[in-house]
């Protein structure tokens, strides 16, 4: 018996080529359907509220669970051991098991600047690259960068940019987030703070070079939690009087680095938002902390204080490099990555409007 292509072989053909052009065609030529744009669909992303909300209804979960693991191994929290000691009953915990990066970031996660120590993980950072075109070139490429270069303004297209506002407080040896994240993004500027005398003199490291160091401002100056805390002339500053001062009203990315600091600056930056009920005034907070001399209950009490205001842990990494040169010491330095999920930001809202946007252009 003949098969059909040899009975009708010009059919066969005619279908095949038809089959092929549906495949090829279809989705770009059938009516008024046009390939997505990406770019919009990142802006305009209707899921986004649903994910929120079930990442925050699962973070709840592991809240509930916490409290449990204290009724256990306490009852008490005074009862808790950071670091457990090495004898009977053995209870299988450390610190950093109470306090897991359990909320689930809605869009991808990224690794930025070093794999070693020094390096960030970031949530959504195309939800940054995506919310406004690059700025003009003409720009982008200046070998110098001193205080007076660094507060120029950056060649924008005007109002239809939104800007993308990155603090680095307490910079330590190594710039490669910054840098990677510079290079990625070209419409983003870096504010970067650090007084201390190893870092304050030289400012930038060498990962911030041509072609990014123009957008990146560097001042020998530290964070304090509240006015009075040292003063302006010994180049402390809140973090509202620094946005003041740049003339900023939204910080996308906030990186901290304190040295164990972090626990008096944030409960006092944190104490105002919490007593008021306004959202923080960043999208992102990337925190080392450091758990020295430190009790669980102060702990506990503290990082309440950040789920209070909204700040949702979504990645997290011991620092084994620290513990690697410390051998007698425990895991007492950790990494955190946490996600505003109060007001309205680029990570979990579509973007706002132009007007409010083009004030933080600079």
């Amino acid at each position: 018996m003949r098969s059909i292509f040899h009975r009708h072989p010009r059919t066969v053909l005619l279908l095949i080529a038809a089959l092929i052009s549906t495949y090829l065609f279809f989705p770009f030529t059938i009516g008024t359907f046009q390939a997505p744009n990406y770019t919009a669909y990142v802006l305009r992303d209707d899921g986004l509220p649903s994910r929120i909300a079930h990442a925050e209804e699962e973070y709840a979960n592991v809240v509930r669970s916490r409290r449990e693991m204290i009724r256990k191994y306490g009852p008490e929290t005074r009862d808790i051991e950071l670091f457990p000691p090495d004898k009977s009953p053995w209870p299988p915990y450390t610190v950093w098991s109470f306090f897991p990066a359990a909320f689930d970031c809605p869009h991808e996660v990224l690794r930025l600047g070093t794999l070693a120590d020094g390096g960030k993980w970031v949530c959504g950072l195309s939800r940054l690259l995506s919310a406004s075109p690059s700025p003009p070139s003409s720009n982008t490429d200046n070998s110098h960068s001193d205080d007076a270069d660094d507060d120029k303004p950056i060649s924008m297209s005007a109002a239809s940019l939104r800007p993308c506002v990155i603090y680095s407080i307490g910079l330590g040896y190594d710039s490669s987030f910054e840098a990677d994240l510079l290079g990625r993004a070209p419409h983003c500027r870096v504010w970067g703070y650090d007084n201390e005398p190893r870092v304050k003199g030289w400012g930038w490291s060498g990962e911030v070079g041509r072609g990014v160091k123009a957008r990146a401002s560097f001042k020998p100056w530290s964070l304090v939690g509240k006015e009075g805390d040292g003063g302006e002339d010994e180049g402390k500053y809140t973090l509202e009087r620094l946005m003041e001062i740049n003339g900023h009203t939204h910080i996308d990315i906030l990186k901290i680095d304190l040295e164990s600091r972090e626990f008096d600056t944030m409960r006092t930056l944190l104490r105002p938002y919490i007593a008021s009920g306004k959202p923080l005034p960043f999208g992102q907070l990337l925190l080392e902390i450091h758990v020295w001399d430190r009790g669980f209950p102060e702990l506990l009490a503290w990082w309440e204080m950040l789920e209070a205001v909204g700040l949702r842990p979504f990645w997290t990494q011991p620092n084994l490099v620290y513990q690697n040169y410390n051998k007698k010491k425990t895991a007492e330095l950790a990494e955190y990555s946490f996600l505003n999920v109060q007001g309205e930001n680029i990570f979990i809202s579509d973007p706002l409007s132009s007007s409010r946007l083009s004030k933080d252009v600079r």
